[in-house]
């Protein structure tokens, strides 16, 4: 349960606080209803991204599924990947050896001159940035592998928060 009202006073506040600059805002609800909101500056990309391919897949079956199809404090799942030294981002991939995401946002590889994603049955989180690329045709969806990833013309990686970003593969 919790207060919409209340929630959107917060965030209301929160924006009249912070009214220049960039900012990543975090909104929190806890199981009880109690809102957290939190700001910090954000700092800006500066060129393309340097990206890593993982090591070892990530577990996208089990218990801790649901901490990666769902938005969630619970980052465990994806802390367990450390990125090399001057990456912005590790790309994962399942069990079967297909690609599903960054460990905080998505990819895109061009292919055959169209922008791909993984496909959400890879097991990733369907961001809303995501959705929002999908839904205007930038993006679609495919059954993206390690040598796809490999293969592809060019990559992006993206969220909400950042945008788009042009990547190169570490």
């Amino acid at each position: 349960p919790f207060d919409s009202a209340a929630l959107e006073a917060r965030l209301q506040a929160t924006a009249e606080q912070h009214a220049q600059g960039l900012w990543r805002v975090r909104l929190t609800l806890d199981a009880l209803g109690q809102i957290a909101v939190q700001c910090e500056p954000l700092a800006e990309i500066a060129g393309p991204v340097q990206l890593a391919l993982a090591a070892t897949p990530i577990a996208t079956r089990g218990p801790l599924a649901e901490f990666i199809q769902h938005k969630t404090t619970r980052r465990e799942v994806y802390e367990a990947f450390a990125k090399p030294a001057g990456c912005w981002d590790v790309v994962l991939f399942n069990e079967d050896g297909e690609l599903t995401e960054g460990s905080f946002g998505n990819i895109a590889l061009k292919l055959d001159g169209q922008w791909l994603t993984p496909r959400r049955e890879a097991g990733l989180l369907p961001g809303i940035g995501r959705e929002q690329w999908l839904r205007e045709g930038r993006v679609r969806e495919a059954r993206l592998t390690r040598s796809h990833w490999t293969q592809a013309s060019e990559v992006a990686w993206f969220n909400a928060l950042r945008g788009w970003s042009s990547a190169l593969r570490a």
